[in-house]
């Protein structure tokens, strides 16, 4: 089986009647270019890196395509078209980054490389309109940086894979380099760049994986939140190439990311061997708008937004997919409506109204010469529309504590299952996950509207491990009350919390919902999760989960080597109806 697999989708009329996508990301770039504006005539200096050290100003020069986009798009709805203080504003950000580049600091900072896309396309729509002087100075630097990179595009074209042992940087990057190249060789007549970035897009789009996504670690196992970037570079490539493999590209990340987005629309995080956190992101939507139910998409993440004013690096993503963006109908998505998918391999996901569940049996071990991965450990994850996340499937490194199954066999401890499958049906989806000394059916039924339920069943095979549990990561908000069955409270705070089955009385009461226990339940908080970037746990509470586990009681029996049933635990999630 190859191709990500929709098992259904039901749809809903209501979603059909918003806003198109066009029109909110046009009312949010003339919003955004007034905040744009004040940031370059307030106070705090004038130089590229005190603007971006004022907060919410990271990668200021995405700001240069707002402007650019509003004076060159022509359509009834947009008044800045053509108005001289519009083209005053881009030539002066430009005029900036030129300034920063001439003394070397534009290249120096962190991911420069993203910046100069947007300057090249803002280069590339503002031409007839910068005079002799202006371009050729504009371009001398565009050059300058995109040859900083070209040669490792170039060198690295022909690797066995564009994933991260082999490259000397990760997927995404290697990708934005070449979408760099590849735009700056069509601009500036330079054959051998149009050529390099070419192969390598193409390539990027050929070998996609069937189900719509670039692996970072492996081809076979997503990077959900990364990909987003990936996708922003073949949809950039594709829009000026034509590329018929790249078209289709784009269709399957559509509809993974369809899949697997909750209804917040963050990515799944069960699926992310780079990230526990990812926001609602705009990169590269536009690479979306080719089908009906990207389009809609779309729309629905840009909705996301609309309760907060966006930094100059999201106004420039935003100005990107206005200007790429293919206009049309829309249809129904899962988010807003139900539909199952699932991946050929053992992972998948079921929206339904107010509950989303993912199931994963994708497991795999982060590299021990990195600190970008983490290990793929996590098995569920469950979110309710109206309360959030309230399982997480985040993953972690070096935290057995963390993954959903778990054994010491000696003074080995292993939380790797050695197998996993995944059945999927419209009553409900069964994950089984192999360890060595046990396996478990973890069943999903069909939720309902009141509750969700998760039903462990494990079998034991020959002599019980040292010491085995099952565990699931709770999504506790600081500063609101946690309070159990036996009429036991706290406060979610920094303060310790280690209840077991007595102090627990069967049941968690948090945030709107209540989670049924089983017997030999056990609560723990805080939990700080690992973090790639710091190469060290978590530092805000809020992003600590509870560790709530259950001990495996396994006896072995001289007469059976497999023991089927031998333990039966069960977790129901409800949630109070919104007031």
């Amino acid at each position: 089986m190859k191709g990500i697999v929709l098992l259904w989708l039901a749809g809903a009329a209501g979603c059909l009647a918003q806003r198109p996508a066009a029109v909110e990301y046009l009312e949010t770039l003339r919003a955004g270019r007034g905040r744009i504006e004040a940031a370059l005539t307030g106070p705090g200096g004038g130089t590229l890196r005190e603007l971006e050290q004022r907060p919410g100003l990271r990668h200021f020069p995405h700001a240069i395509l707002v402007p650019a986009v509003l004076y060159t798009l022509k359509r009834p709805d947009n008044p800045d078209f053509g108005k001289p203080e519009v083209l005053a504003l881009a030539l002066r950000i430009g005029d900036l980054l030129a300034e920063e580049d001439e003394r070397g600091a534009y290249m120096d900072r962190l991911d420069s490389y993203w910046d100069t896309t947007m300057w090249l396309d803002a280069y590339r729509l503002l031409q007839p309109r910068l005079g002799a002087e202006r371009a050729a100075r504009w371009r001398r630097a565009l050059e300058r940086n995109v040859e900083l990179v070209a040669p490792r595009v170039e060198a690295w074209r022909a690797f066995p894979r564009y994933t991260s042992p082999y490259l000397g940087t990760s997927t995404n990057h290697y990708a934005q380099w070449g979408a760099n190249v590849f735009l700056a060789g069509r601009l500036f007549g330079r054959e051998d760049w149009t050529n390099t970035g070419s192969a390598v897009l193409h390539r990027f789009a050929v070998e996609q994986n069937a189900d719509g996504f670039w692996g970072e670690l492996r081809p076979d196992a997503p990077t959900s939140g990364y990909n987003l970037l990936t996708l922003s570079a073949v949809a950039l490539y594709a829009e000026h190439s034509g590329d018929a493999a790249a078209v289709e590209a784009l269709r399957r990340a559509t509809r993974f990311h369809l899949g697997f987005t909750w209804p917040s629309g963050e990515p799944v995080e069960l699926f992310n061997d780079r990230n526990r956190h990812w926001e609602a992101w705009l990169y590269g939507n536009f690479g979306f708008s080719r089908t009906a139910e990207g389009r809609r998409l779309a729309a629905y993440l840009m909705e996301r937004y609309q309760a907060r004013p966006l930094d100059p690096e999201q106004l420039g993503r935003v100005a990107q997919n206005l200007l790429y963006f293919h206009e049309g109908e829309t249809a129904a998505i899962p988010q807003e409506s139900a539909g199952v998918f699932r991946l050929p391999g053992p992972a998948g996901v079921r929206h339904g109204a107010p509950w989303s569940v993912a199931l994963s049996g994708l497991f795999g071990q982060a590299p021990a010469t990195t600190q970008w991965f983490l290990d793929r450990q996590a098995s569920v994850a469950v979110f309710h529309r109206e309360k959030g996340l309230i399982v997480s499937g985040g993953n972690s490194r070096n935290q057995p504590e963390l993954a959903t199954f778990q054994e010491r066999i000696g003074g080995s401890v292993t939380s790797m299952p050695l197998d996993a499958r995944l059945e999927m049906s419209e009553t409900g989806d069964r994950l089984w996950v192999a360890m060595n000394r046990y396996f478990a059916e973890l069943f999903v039924a069909a939720p309902t509207r009141e509750e969700a339920r998760l039903r462990f069943t494990i079998t034991g095979r020959g002599p019980a491990p040292d010491e085995a549990r099952i565990a699931l990561q709770l999504v506790l908000v600081p500063g609101q009350e946690i309070k159990t069955g036996t009429g036991l409270s706290a406060v979610v705070s920094e303060a310790p919390i280690d209840w077991g089955e007595g102090q627990l009385g069967g049941a968690v009461v948090h945030n709107g919902w209540t989670l049924r226990l089983p017997p030999g339940a056990r609560l723990r908080w805080p939990v700080r999760p690992y973090n790639p970037y710091r190469q060290a746990p978590e530092r805000e509470l809020s992003r600590a989960v509870a560790a709530l586990s259950v001990e495996l009681q396994l006896k072995p029996d001289a007469k059976q080597f497999v023991r089927p049933g031998e333990q039966l635990i069960e977790f129901t999630l409800r949630a109070a109806a919104a007031q």
